[in-house]
């Protein structure tokens, strides 16, 4: 299934330098064999951070909905694809697939996701959460005892929409 709602930026910068960067796949490169972070940009996870940002951010609509395995009526887009590819988290898609089984979650049109790193001592552990808007009230709550995801360290979350039954980042709504 294709909708055309928007059209992908076709340039993009690193974060580090500012040099042009090259499209291999959905990922963009050094044309000089680097990755975005190839620079010398200091600290490693944080430029790593702003590189996958960087490149979400070329996400600003997208021509293709995917359909979920499981949940066959929940569909993402081109950008999530993206974000689950650079930060090594499919997961992610699932999760929100999961919830939509809820008969409370599946009959909200427009649903605000979130996920926040919780404290150091913690061990990495995180909570996603599903508001009806970002001061809406609370949909769901799920506990994630360890992740990897680069986003949402203390203090801050990552957020994406899932609006009648599509998962898009806020680049693409």
């Amino acid at each position: 299934m294709t909708t055309s709602t928007a059209t992908a930026i076709a340039t993009a910068t690193c974060v580090n330098c500012k040099q042009p960067l090259e499209r291999k796949g959905i990922a963009w490169v050094d044309p000089t064999g680097g990755d975005v972070c190839g620079h010398d940009g200091g600290n490693e996870s944080h430029a790593a951070e702003e590189s996958i940002s960087s490149q979400l951010a070329q996400f600003t609509g997208s021509e293709n909905q995917y359909r979920h395995a499981f949940m066959r009526s929940f569909r993402y887009t081109d950008g999530i694809i993206a974000l689950a590819e650079l930060s090594k988290a499919y997961w992610l898609i699932d999760l929100t697939a999961s919830h939509q089984a809820k008969a409370k979650v599946r009959r909200e049109p427009f649903q605000l996701w979130s996920i926040r790193k919780l404290p150091a001592g913690s061990k990495n552990a995180a909570v996603a959460e599903c508001r009806t808007d970002s001061n809406g009230r609370l949909l769901c709550r799920q506990f994630i005892p360890y992740t990897d995801f680069p986003f949402g360290d203390l203090g801050t979350t990552y957020e994406w929409y899932v609006c009648d039954h599509v998962m898009l980042l806020k680049s693409e709504y």
